[in-house]
């Protein structure tokens, strides 16, 4: 399994509720699929692409590419320091790529 270097890999914590064999479990299988999908995660020109994946219910993850559409950045001369280089997000999607179950083997 190889994750890209300088990325950035979060993880949550789980309701009580949630039995800790199977948050382990999720989470190997999570780190996995991240592994799998990671070169799709890029920003490309105003599009940034994250791969996600969520704890769908206790018997499956769902694999989740989210992409955030930014508006061109243009400094003018009457723009302030603290605005003038921050993009401005035009829309945000999710798309769900795949859906495994947490016992499959990888």
């Amino acid at each position: 399994m190889r994750l890209w270097p300088l990325e950035q890999l979060v993880i949550f914590s789980l309701a009580d509720g949630v039995d800790r064999q199977l948050g382990r479990s999720a989470v190997m299988r999570a780190i996995g699929l991240c592994a799998q999908y990671n070169k799709l995660s890029r920003t490309t020109g105003h599009v940034d692409k994250t791969i996600l994946v969520y704890l769908a219910d206790l018997a499956s993850l769902s694999v989740v590419e989210r992409r955030v559409y930014y508006k061109p950045v243009k400094y003018r001369g009457a723009a302030k320091f603290s605005t003038a280089g921050k993009a401005k997000i035009l829309k945000t999607e999710e798309i769900e790529i795949q859906r495994v179950a947490i016992d499959d083997a990888a």
